[in-house]
């Protein structure tokens, strides 16, 4: 089972959390994405902040080893991949949905997470879609697929295409226009190329 250190419970008004994914590796980039400098902001602060506009509290999801502190949902073992920080905030947090975003997806924005969180359906989650590509690392999650799941430890190494063949989805299709904002970045050379 992860670890969260709670935050002070939130009203019923604030019925969004937020869940930032920063718990990866980075292998391929060969440092750490999240402290990587984005239009003068660390990944992570940039992210944080987008996601702090449209949910309360806002969660990060850290990998293995970190010490337990208010907001941080800590991966109980190494590597274990996204889906059981995931279904352990789903577990635990104080609102209704969950708003995840991946730290490397550098190019999102306010509008596009206001976008989102509009498009959601009920009881289910609803992911992000551009020209055909599914983006689960940008998507909003009802509290109920929870009490659907197996328990967290036998969520490690569960896939999210698998976790997502478990649940109600739903899509919201980004304008073509603005696909661009769906660019990750996993190595120095697709950072290089969002930067230009």
């Amino acid at each position: 089972m992860n670890l969260l250190s709670q935050e002070p419970s939130i009203p019923d008004h604030n019925p969004i959390t937020g869940l930032l994914l920063m718990g990866g590796q980075s292998r391929r980039m060969g440092r750490d994405k999240a402290d990587i400098f984005w239009q003068g902001e660390r990944l992570w602060q940039r992210q944080y902040r987008l996601l702090s506009t449209v949910s309360d509290p806002v969660w990060r999801s850290v990998r293995h080893g970190v010490q337990p502190q208010p907001g941080l949902v800590v991966d109980a073992s190494p590597f274990p991949g996204p889906v059981p920080s995931l279904i352990q905030a789903l577990r635990t947090m104080p609102g209704t949905w969950l708003l995840v975003v991946a730290v490397d997806l550098p190019r999102i924005d306010q509008t596009l997470l206001t976008a989102l969180v509009a498009a959601r359906s009920h009881h289910g989650v609803t992911i992000t879609m551009s020209a055909g590509d599914a983006q689960p690392l940008l998507s909003i999650w009802h509290r109920t697929i929870a009490a659907a799941l197996p328990s967290s430890e036998h969520l490690v190494g569960m896939s999210m295409h698998s976790l997502l063949t478990r649940v109600p989805t739903s899509y919201y299709h980004l304008p073509p226009d603005r696909a661009h904002l769906l660019v990750n970045v996993n190595t120095p050379e697709e950072l290089e190329a969002a930067r230009r």
